[in-house]
């Protein structure tokens, strides 16, 4: 049987707002061209994982941890006020606005990375770089899970994660490269306009996967804030390691790189089980709601990863 999101995005051809949405794509290309777009989402996170600590300290002489490490505090306070905003705003414009949006802000990030002249114009290109990915990653999260079925919302989530930290882990390992052959600046920052402008092309292309009819009222989830507190936790690891372990290696002779391919290589596994364990768990219309049942049993039970994919049949 059919989960409500899918029947509603099946039933007609406007999205939340009500204006006309195009001929979505069928549902198993449009997830994997969505995954495919979230691959390069975390590719922009990888662009500065590498090199940025080291043009802080090489380029701008900065010493101060205090100072070297403002460019995480610009970043997750950005993406921490947009990912606010960015659920809200897609339940009333469509998720495919937001996700163009996004990458729309993230246009000048590269560039300004790869030619600023002073450590205030980096911060403010991580001030972007934070509001595009708030934008982009979460979007395609929802979107994802969206064009799964309730008993594969798990899945959706962990094959999110799996693409965005590949994208991070490949692009991280790629920009060490190149710095290593041209330099800290600007050439492994140009990739970033590549970068932007497929991910860019790719969500023009992508389906409207919004409910229809009219968007919910803003509320607090109950039993949202343990897992919230969770990922409070697991980000703050994240900015401490993303920034000491690069300056970190350096010093010892590795490249940064060596840290990123564990991430990509745990979501991928994790998503299974936690749609095994979801489908057991009550789940509401609201996203919070959807998000609490497919990541409450995340990890546990690895012995369910082999189930493959189920797409609802269009």
């Amino acid at each position: 049987m059919r989960d409500r999101v899918g029947a509603a995005r099946d039933a007609g051809r406007t999205n939340a707002a009500g204006h006309a949405r195009p001929r979505p794509l069928r549902v198993r290309t449009g997830f994997w061209l969505l995954a495919l777009i979230n691959l390069f989402v975390g590719s922009m996170v990888g662009l500065e994982r590498t090199a940025l600590p080291l043009v802080a300290q090489q380029d701008f002489a900065l010493r101060s941890g205090a100072a070297v490490g403002g460019f995480v505090v610009a970043f997750a306070a950005a993406k921490a006020v947009m990912n606010l905003l960015a659920g809200a705003t897609a339940d009333r414009l469509g998720r495919k606005r937001v996700l163009v949006l996004g990458w729309l802000v993230s246009l000048p990030v590269a560039p300004l990375l790869a030619w600023a002249p002073s450590w205030d114009v980096v911060i403010a290109a991580n001030v972007l770089l934070g509001a595009g990915q708030a934008l982009t990653w979460s979007m395609t999260a929802n979107m994802m899970v969206d064009l799964m079925p309730s008993s594969r919302r798990g899945f959706a989530a962990g094959m999110n994660e799996f693409a965005g930290y590949l994208g991070v882990a490949a692009t991280a390992f790629l920009t060490g490269l190149i710095a290593s052959q041209a330099g800290l600046r600007p050439w492994p920052f140009v990739l970033g306009v590549a970068l932007t402008a497929i991910g860019l092309a790719l969500s023009l292309a992508a389906p409207e996967t919004a409910p229809t009819g009219r968007a919910p009222p803003l509320r607090w989830g109950a039993g949202v804030g343990v897992p919230s507190a969770l990922g409070l936790a697991t980000n703050l690891k994240d900015g401490r390691v993303g920034l000491s372990l690069p300056l970190l290696l350096e010093g010892r002779g590795f490249g940064a790189a060596t840290r990123s391919g564990w991430w990509p290589a745990c979501t991928r596994w994790s998503g299974p089980p936690a749609s095994r364990c979801s489908g057991r768990c009550p789940t509401g219309s609201d996203g919070a709601d959807r998000w609490r049942s497919g990541w409450r049993c995340k990890a546990p039970a690895w012995g369910c990863w082999r189930s493959p994919p189920r797409f609802p049949r269009r």
